[in-house]
């Protein structure tokens, strides 16, 4: 199976297209470089499969260096609820140009096993504001009485529900299948006689865990393949390294499709705190025009001394 595995990713890893390297859609859950380190971002099946209580804090500085690059914020917990049960909640903010984009949500999953099988089912409900800053007015290059502008700074609200399914086989495998904003509606349409189209977004992803005894270490190569609206389809490579009992950090991705971008990730463990750097660099011609991608996570284990067994845990 790893052999299989290490020869698909090998052969996906030479298929590229030419593509954008940001676009924001009410699908999009937002860009993420360091997805892999919290799958939940993409997939509500993983919410609590850990068995840890988390919290996440990340920052992304897209395009760094170029007036009005993207700048996004979020702030997420997740953790088991009752017996097999895990609920999470994000907040995540997104600032680009004049434009911002509000985003909160609620994730649940149902967790079962079957042997030497481990899943997860969850769904997550979300509200997504969009609106224009009173910048897009104030800094003279706008129309104040254009109505496009004035129509939408008071922003446009959606609601949006994902379903998603993950599953673990022993310690060796695990993959995974997510349809975000599988419904997504929206809120005002009612008033402005318009009709969301709900459009095709999946997220599926399988990787494997590689111990090497001896060195402390464990090696996660993983694969992801993502669509989401109108955005070309995504194929993201990612490399993930543990030392030293989690007190290391190194890893890689390589994305193929929409962007074409390389980065490199560093990280490092003190205590329940975990603290995860990252900068990555598209290979589209308007990288030129900027400093790169970087991206920065904070992580904290809540209340790690109620967690009894660890090896007994969904991973």
């Amino acid at each position: 199976m790893k052999k299989l595995f290490i020869l698909f990713i090998f052969l996906l890893s030479g298929w590229m297209a030419q593509s954008q390297d940001y676009a924001i859609t009410p699908e999009m859950p937002g860009i993420y470089t360091q997805y892999y380190i919290n799958p939940v971002l993409l997939n509500p099946a993983y919410t609590g499969v850990s068995g840890k209580y988390r919290l996440f804090l990340n920052y992304r500085s897209h395009w760094s260096g170029h007036p009005g690059a993207p700048k996004a914020f979020s702030l997420d917990y997740n953790g088991p609820a009752y017996d097999k049960l895990g609920f999470g909640a994000l907040l995540h903010n997104e600032v680009f140009g004049v434009s911002n984009r509000l985003r909160g949500q609620l994730s649940y999953a149902y967790r079962f096993a079957t042997n030497d099988l481990k899943m997860s089912l969850g769904v997550s409900t979300d509200y997504i504001k969009y609106a224009l800053s009173n910048r897009a007015i104030t800094d003279g290059s706008t129309d104040p009485n254009d109505p496009i502008v004035i129509n939408n700074l008071n922003g446009r609200s959606y609601f949006a529900a994902s379903i998603g399914f993950y599953a673990q086989f022993r310690e060796n495998l695990f993959f995974g299948f997510a349809l975000p904003s599988v419904i997504n509606t929206r809120l005002d349409d009612a008033a402005t006689g318009q009709k969301t189209e709900n459009k095709t977004n999946f997220v599926a992803n399988v990787g494997t865990w590689i111990h090497v005894p001896g060195y402390k270490l464990v090696v996660e190569p993983s694969l992801y393949i993502k669509k989401f609206g109108d955005i070309p389809l995504t194929i993201d490579v990612n490399l993930l390294a543990s030392f030293l009992d989690d007190r290391l950090f190194g890893g890689a991705t390589a994305s193929f499709g929409a962007g074409n971008r390389f980065g490199f990730l560093l990280g490092a463990g003190v205590n329940n705190f975990r603290f995860y750097y990252s900068y990555d660099v598209s290979f589209q011609d308007f990288q030129q025009y900027n400093n790169g991608s970087h991206e920065l996570t904070i992580a904290l284990n809540l209340f790690d001394n109620m967690i009894s067994d660890k090896k007994s845990e969904m991973k």
